[in-house]
């Protein structure tokens, strides 16, 4: 009689399981739609801006929207020229576009040869934001 109820609770915890699995992974994959508004001073911020759309466009994870109201996240980049002709400052923002929530920011100097990877950078960042709103839900 043991053994019995304890099948019959091992079946009914493993058909519990089952129902939250699709619930798991669907909230996860519920936040993708991300937008990008850069404002740029500049053709090497308009490099970073274009390399960052293009990255989240790449992305498995992520799906680049041009208006930002259909997004749920919106990073917002603005740049300017530093002193040196060799770098820029850009500040990155990532907003919860429907709660029109900060969620995080970023202020930081690129040099101009690594514009590619600082635009990696945010884009990698956007999608820990991604994946940090999907598991809140």
């Amino acid at each position: 009689m043991i053994k019995k109820s304890a099948a019959v609770a091992a079946v009914a915890i493993t058909a519990a399981m089952a129902c939250l699995l699709p619930q798991a992974h669907a909230q996860q994959s519920a936040v993708r739609d991300v937008a990008v508004i850069a404002e740029s001073d500049g053709p090497q911020a308009q490099r970073l801006g274009a390399l960052v759309t293009e990255g989240i466009r790449k992305s498995s994870s992520m799906r680049y929207q041009d208006a930002a109201a259909k997004a749920q996240i919106t990073v917002r980049i603005a740049t300017m020229s530093a002193q040196d002709a060799g770098s820029i400052v850009y500040s990155a923002t990532w907003v919860s576009t429907r709660k029109d929530a900060l969620i995080d920011r970023q202020l930081a100097t690129c040099d101009v040869e690594r514009i590619a990877a600082c635009a990696d950078a945010v884009v990698a960042k956007t999608d820990t934001v991604r994946a940090s709103l999907a598991g809140k839900k």
